[in-house]
């Protein structure tokens, strides 16, 4: 993957981790340094896609916006990073819950 594609991957993987309240773990992880998040954060603190309200950084609607347009350009790449669908995630359960499966799902 070459520069720009990595600049754009970064954008969006820093838009979607504010969008998601998560940690860098997952930037971390495909190879990231933190001077190359920390620099992909100034700028879109510059660009206003990130402001600081009181002391934190949130994510603001032109920074929402700007994640859902690269979602889309990266997507229409064959070789870009896909975004899991968090639309049709399922919601956590209780740590004790215990799941009993329908009878029709095991037949």
């Amino acid at each position: 993957m070459n520069n720009k594609n990595r600049d754009i991957q970064l954008t969006f993987m820093l838009l979607r981790t504010f969008c998601t309240r998560q940690d860098l773990s997952a930037i971390l992880d495909l190879g990231y340094s933190y001077e190359s998040i920390a620099y992909e954060l100034e700028r879109c603190i510059k660009d206003d896609d990130i402001v600081d309200v009181n002391g934190k950084l949130q994510i603001t609607e032109k920074g929402i916006k700007k994640s859902s347009e690269l979602v889309k350009f990266l997507k229409k790449q064959k070789k870009g990073w896909l975004d899991p669908e968090y639309e049709s995630r399922i919601e956590q359960i209780e740590i004790n819950f215990i799941y009993l499966p329908k009878e029709k799902d095991w037949k």
